[in-house]
């Protein structure tokens, strides 16, 4: 109870305004914590005419509801039991709805070059990661992560820029890097950083292939709002606030393979007893890109091809 009778108190609720009453040791809860009831035992109104007898409550939504990206309404019943001359009686209910707007992030993610290009190592890609709110609140506090693939984690990556579509450009945030894992965390904590309804927040950083980035490899990352939150970290009710995350947001690059290789002799015909060579080339044609561990096998055999070593 917030106040009783206009009169702020924090229980016991003694008499205050024009009512004489028992005194109240607050709202008792049934068994599933659904139900408050207050006694106040007998009450008289001391005033001449009529006058309201006022209790305010204080609730709040719970954190454990089901998000929703469209609104939500919840109604909340009450009634007033009462006893003239001994009899029982019961008003009607008496139902107050509140509304709950959410809000409601989806992520997506985009590379420069663009997903599913060829790179070669020390190559820098540029990564936009884009967050979209399709709710109905602002959402608070986004923790961003994307997690970078084995060869592109030499480097750590660099924020190009932070900026809101409602508002143009926002103070740039350095990531948590760590090298083992390739994890990249882009903690975005204060007001600037919350996405209005409709609103999409943008995150673009660049990285780079490593030096020695081998031939054959796709590199794929992935990007997740993995926090973020119905309330402001500034806010006093932040310990009941809904902590929400979004799904993940991909991209992918490749380095190019290589071909067959090229194998061509030194003659173009030889007699019996004849020695000759052949010149094996790795890959028949050249990459930009090395190649780790090459092992080149030759069939030669004399039953199946007339030719030894």
């Amino acid at each position: 109870v917030v106040s009783e009778n206009g009169v702020a108190n924090r229980g016991p609720y003694v008499a205050a305004g024009s009512f004489t009453y028992a005194t109240c040791n607050g709202a008792t809860l049934n068994a599933t914590n659904t139900v408050s009831t207050w006694n106040f035992g007998n009450t008289t109104n001391t005033a001449t005419g009529n006058s309201n007898f006022v209790v305010v409550y204080a609730a709040r939504v719970v954190n454990t509801v089901t998000q929703s990206a469209t609104q939500q309404q919840f109604n909340n019943s009450a009634q007033l039991s009462y006893g003239p001359g001994g009899a029982a009686k019961t008003t009607p209910l008496t139902t107050a709805p509140v509304y709950l707007d959410q809000p409601s992030l989806a992520i997506a993610k985009t590379s420069s070059p663009a997903s599913g290009s060829a790179v070669v190592a020390n190559q820098a890609v540029t990564y936009p990661l884009t967050l979209t709110n399709s709710g109905l609140a602002p959402a608070y506090d986004p923790v961003l992560q994307d997690t970078l693939p084995a060869g592109m984690r030499a480097t750590t990556p660099n924020t190009v820029g932070i900026s809101m579509s409602s508002g143009g450009a926002l103070t740039k945030v350095a990531p948590t890097y760590n090298t083992t894992t390739g994890v990249a965390t882009w903690t975005l904590t204060g007001a600037q950083y919350a996405i209005p309804p409709g609103a999409t927040l943008t995150v673009t950083y660049s990285a780079k292939t490593d030096t020695t980035l081998g031939a054959g490899v796709t590199l794929s990352n992935l990007a997740q709002a993995i926090h973020y939150y119905s309330l402001d970290s500034a806010d006093p009710n932040t310990a009941f606030r809904k902590d929400y995350a979004t799904g993940t947001a991909s991209a992918s690059l490749f380095t190019a393979a290589p071909g067959q290789l090229s194998k061509t002799p030194n003659v173009s015909s030889a007699a019996i007893g004849q020695p000759f060579t052949y010149t094996i080339t790795v890959p028949g044609t050249a990459l930009s890109t090395a190649l780790f561990d090459v092992h080149v096998h030759d069939a030669i055999s004399s039953t199946t091809t007339g030719v030894t070593l």
